[in-house]
């Protein structure tokens, strides 16, 4: 009971670490019904204003940090490794409130998640089903 405490501890305060650090920011916008090229919609496109006024939708990413409870949902899915490179890339492109990501503008978030995997999918993990078994 002590372990599933400590796991549940350890990714609470890195829900709420997220969170601070990219709450808002993980949004993208959807213009694929405009018929736009790629480099069109980069020079057109730096905000959600932007993107809403050329006709686009201004999409949520699915996994986000939002709010701290979002965070512990994603950060549960990330735990099962299914999408987090997917993940890493929105986090790594963010760059702030109603922006549209720029690739590869916070490239020190690469290490963070290398980090969160060791820890969180190996080590966490497998101390788990050690107590289980």
């Amino acid at each position: 009971m002590r372990l599933q405490t400590v796991v549940f501890f350890f990714m609470f305060m890195i829900s709420i670490l997220m969170t601070s650090l990219l709450s808002g920011k993980m949004f993208h916008c959807n213009l694929e019904h405009t018929g736009l090229q790629f480099e069109q919609k980069q020079e057109l496109v730096a905000d959600k204003w932007d993107c809403l006024n050329y006709g686009g939708l201004w999409e949520e990413a699915t996994l986000n940090f939002d709010n701290t409870l979002r965070g512990m949902l994603t950060l549960f899915i990330f735990q099962t490794r299914e999408g987090w490179v997917g993940l890493m890339n929105d986090s790594v492109d963010a760059i702030g409130i109603d922006q549209v990501g720029v690739r590869g503008s916070s490239p020190y978030f690469v290490f963070f998640y290398i980090f969160l995997v060791i820890v969180i999918c190996l080590l966490f993990t497998n101390m788990f089903v050690r107590v289980v078994i």
